[in-house]
């Protein structure tokens, strides 16, 4: 028996790349001839990074010209470097694999209901597809141990019923039976037989480097069993860490799930979304740009610990002229003609009016139709099909081709009876092909009709580059079994499903940053890591729940387990803090989908009072939103129109302003200007939704509309609560038409419900005496400013209400999310962030009021939280405090007649995202957070 695989235990203050290629060299250097030894890596990143760093070190310690190659592996290639095979048998490819185990699943009888249910004697092909391909990938797993399913029950307890391990087992047996009869064998099983009969080739390298492999699989670890001391790990750890790892080099999870998170508080930066993620790497870039304001790729990487993070940070990076690039590509399933081969596979199955409109409704297939037919109108044929099927309820596909009528209704318009027709025709011959190669042929033709259309012609391009290889497979072998079309539609439909394409073309003269999977940044040489995604999620996040192989069993038969990779994120964490201070890492609140997800364990740590001192940290943390700041030196993307912010003025001529005015200021003084003084705006398209202002303005709407009736002093809540829902749908119709789109159906429910609980505080103030005097009220009065003229202020309130004993109570509405705070109008040290209270407090006792009456100013809160909608006035201000506020506002219109727009101000918050005055903006100090106050 061979001794163990050997440690070598690298420094992690240094690169290990570059000491891993010394070593090669010093080996290289003691053996002869070339080719003594190997190099394995964790994948095809890291290979291409070493080979650069072997060529440096061999020029460095051996002179030019004396250069030797060693093979540097991946996994996927070890097993056949080392180990002999009789190449009776031909590797069969993938597609090819899953129509001959769909050919023993329908062969395998009583015990294919005990692998699938319902009965599977009643699923169409298409549905057995996904099964099957779930149970082949089950066997692969177990074969690269080499068990077979049905020695799963007697190897561990609690694992299912052993009669479906026998049927799985049968399945698998039948399988690779019947790949054998054609020469064929499944790759992963072969490999397990190589490496059973420990034979090496007698070619086999003398030595086997191992670089980055923290989490080797079933078959790395069988070959290092087999190797022994002839594997050299090079593990990426200090000395005194050596007994941290077992005798593969993988981290011991008993050990680093249990080490507390190596992150400094403050390289993490919470988002509230992956949008926002964007803007935030956008100004950490910035940040790590040299002082002529040009960044360097080979400085700086980006790793994504999602990598569905890519495609969007690629268009953040194209907007703002950054040349970001996401080696991991982005998902083919998401493209155009990916996503046509699951259409055409569900409409060849079952033709229908649905899966019809399904087809028409894809761009491509509808671009296609018009050129044939003359550039018909897209918009109005979807909009006539949907027309014609809401009428003509429970219509068919059999309509389009008879005439007349079946029971006289109407027939379907022109226009649709030649988009189903020419369809047809595209569509006729891939139901007429009977044998594979035919189906291949013909689908390929269909395809290439598309060339033509530029709008797809990236996403044709990356279509063609793995289709064309699933194309040869499927139709060049008579050994290929014959399946109906849909089966062909869905198996290519899957199999392109998990591939990628690569992103943008970026300008070869840039500087790239590229953004790599998360696990490839460990032994990057860049000195500045950015990781983004940093969730628990993607791949930090839990994996899968497997019915079949469950975490426990996993663990037991040797198969990756969760608690393994839990260690090995650990150790890469740790080695990167170990070698860069530059370490940022971005997590949002939300994911991809919407979802709340928290901070991941790497950064919150284990527990214990750090890791609950991090939990509350990340909880008080408000998730904030940066503009994207544009980086100078930064070349723009061609065809992209600029728009630069113009200097403004060095003063404002300024005689009236209203009080809301005073709060814009006090946000961003530049962006007063562009909105008050140059009147700019951004447009906004048709809602399909009510955003918060829009949400906000409805319900004012409705309450101006109840000051004014004569209910509004009502003490009964019913006719109050009748009264405002009668004017709601009044409004909503008059506004949004009828009916209105689902989502503003669903936030006008929304509102209602606050209605509800208005109409209950409303008549409780009014029995306790208090009466609307005013809505929708416009004040006006002078403001003296010192050693400048007066300026007039114009305040137009939401309400003011009298008490029957001479009081006086002015309101604002608020429908923020959250009650309105009025302590956040104005912090502890007295800064103001919003002068609306004091300011309406001086304009109602300029105005309505007597100099002896009381004042009362506050916000009538409409929150979504019904237990928290109530009136909130403050009544801990006192005179002093609202003078204060006064002077501020004079404060204020000095700064403006001085033009001082770079002056440091309060952030108020801002109740939105980043619009496109703040991206004229994103070169300045802009700083917006949200706002849990803005009107919803």
């Amino acid at each position: 028996m061979p001794n163990r695989p050997t440690l070598d235990m690298l420094d992690w203050n240094r690169q290990p790349i570059g000491v891993a290629a010394e070593q090669v060299v010093d080996h290289l250097k003691a053996c002869d001839p070339r080719g003594r030894c190997a190099v394995l890596v964790s994948g095809r990143r890291l290979r291409r990074l070493f080979q650069r760093e072997l060529v440096h070190a061999q020029q460095r310690m051996l002179g030019p010209g004396a250069l030797l190659a060693p093979p540097v592996l991946t996994p996927s290639s070890l097993v056949e470097c080392f180990f002999p095979s009789d190449g009776s048998l031909e590797v069969v490819e993938e597609s090819t694999a899953l129509l001959h185990w769909l050919v023993a699943f329908r062969r395998l009888g009583q015990d294919a209901k005990r692998l699938l249910d319902p009965n599977p004697g009643s699923m169409s092909s298409v549905d057995l597809l996904s099964g099957v391909r779930r149970y082949r990938e089950l066997c692969e797993q177990l074969d690269a141990t080499g068990i077979d399913p049905a020695e799963v029950p007697s190897a561990s307890e609690g694992v299912g019923a052993p009669e479906r391990w026998r049927a799985l087992s049968a399945l698998r047996a039948s399988a690779h039976r019947e790949l054998e009869m054609h020469g064929w064998v499944e790759r992963t099983a072969l490999h397990r037989s190589m490496i059973d009969s420990e034979q090496l080739d007698e070619g086999a390298p003398q030595k086997l480097f191992v670089l980055g492999v923290t989490d080797p699989g079933p078959l790395t670890m069988g070959v290092l069993r087999v190797l022994g001391d002839r594997a050299h790990l090079l593990v990426d750890a200090p000395q005194s860490r050596s007994s941290d790892f077992d005798e593969f080099g993988r981290p011991l999870p008993e050990i680093w799930c249990e080490l507390p998170s190596p992150l400094p508080k403050e390289s993490m930066r919470l988002v509230e979304r992956p949008v926002d993620a964007g803007e935030s790497l956008l100004e950490l870039l910035e940040h790590s740009a040299d002082s002529d304001g040009t960044l360097r790729g080979d400085q700086l990487t980006v790793g994504l610990c999602d990598e569905r993070y890519g495609e969007l940070l690629e268009r953040t990076g194209r907007r703002s002229g950054v040349p970001l690039r996401a080696s991991v590509g982005i998902s083919l399933s998401r493209s155009q003609p990916v996503r046509l081969l699951a259409l055409l596979g569900r409409y060849l199955t079952e033709p229908s009016l649905t899966e019809f409109s399904a087809l028409l409704r894809l761009p491509m297939w509808e671009q296609l139709l018009s050129n044939r037919l003359g550039d018909l109108p897209s918009r109005d044929a979807l909009l006539t099909l949907d027309a014609w099927s809401q009428k003509r309820v429970g219509g068919t596909l059999d309509e389009f081709t008879t005439n007349p009528m079946p029971g006289g209704g109407d027939p379907p318009p022109s226009i649709l009876r030649q988009l189903f027709e020419e369809s047809e025709v595209l569509l006729h011959p891939l139901r007429t092909a009977t044998t594979v190669s035919h189906q291949g042929e013909v689908l390929r033709s269909v395809f290439e009709q598309f060339d033509g259309l530029s709008s797809y012609a990236d996403e044709l391009e990356a279509f063609w580059k793995h289709a064309e290889s699933i194309f040869e497979a499927l139709t060049s072998d008579q050994r290929v079994p014959a399946f109906e079309l849909p089966v062909l539609l869905e198996l290519m439909h899957q199999q392109l499903s998990r591939q990628t394409q690569v992103g943008q073309p970026i300008n070869p003269g840039q500087a790239v940053i590229e953004m790599v999977g998360w696990l490839d940044v460990r032994q990057d040489p860049a000195q500045r890591i950015i990781l983004v995604g940093f969730n628990e999620a993607g791949e930090l996040g839990p994996p899968s729940v497997d019915a079949w192989l469950p975490d426990s069993l996993r663990e037991h038969l040797g198969l990756p387990c969760e608690s393994f990779r839990r260690a090995r994120d650990s150790h890469a964490i740790h080695a990167l803090a170990a070698r860069t201070n530059h370490l940022d890492v971005i997590a949002s609140r939300y994911d991809l989908r919407g979802e709340p997800v928290v901070p991941s364990r790497l950064y919150l740590g284990p527990g214990g009072e750090e890791g609950a001192h991090r939990v509350l940290r990340t909880m008080d943390t408000q998730p904030f939103s940066r503009p994207a700041h544009l980086l100078t030196g930064m070349p723009r993307p061609a065809g992209v129109e600029s728009f630069s912010a113009p200097d403004p003025p060095s003063g404002l001529e300024i005689d009236t302003l209203s009080v809301t005015e005073f709060e814009s200021w006090i946000r961003s003084p530049r962006r007063f200007w562009l909105e008050r003084q140059l009147r700019l705006k951004t447009v906004e398209p048709d809602p399909l939704e009510l955003d918060p202002r829009s949400f906000g303005t409805l319900a004012h709407e409705v309450l101006e509309s109840f000051g004014e009736s004569e209910v509004c002093d009502a003490t009964d809540a019913s006719v109050i609560a009748q009264f405002l829902e009668q004017h709601l749908r009044d409004q909503v119709r008059k506004d949004y038409g009828e009916p209105c789109l689902p989502t503003i159906e669903l936030q006008t429910r929304m509102l209602l419900r606050r209605f509800r609980r208005f109409a209950l505080v409303q008549a409780s103030i009014a029995a306790e005496g208090w009466r609307c005097h005013a809505v929708e009220s416009t004040l006006t009065a002078r403001l003296d400013v010192p050693d400048g003229a007066p300026v007039k202020i114009v305040g137009r309130v939401d309400r003011i209400d009298r008490h029957e004993d001479g009081r006086w109570r002015v309101l604002d509405y608020k429908t923020s999310t959250n009650a309105a705070n009025i302590g956040k109008k104005r912090n502890r040290s007295g800064v103001w962030k919003d002068l609306q209270l004091p300011l309406y407090d001086y304009l109602i006792r300029l105005t309505e009021a007597q100099p002896d009456d009381l004042v009362e100013v506050g916000y009538f809160a409409i929150p979504k939280e019904l237990s928290k909608l109530e009136i909130n006035t403050a009544d801990k201000w006192d005179a002093s405090v609202m003078a204060s506020g006064v002077d501020r506002a004079r404060e204020i219109v000095l700064e403006m007649r001085q033009g001082e727009f770079d002056a440091q101000q309060g952030t108020s918050g801002g109740n939105r995202e980043p619009d496109g005055i703040d991206r004229i903006l994103r070169s300045s100090a802009l700083e917006f957070r949200f706002d849990e106050e803005a009107d919803e």
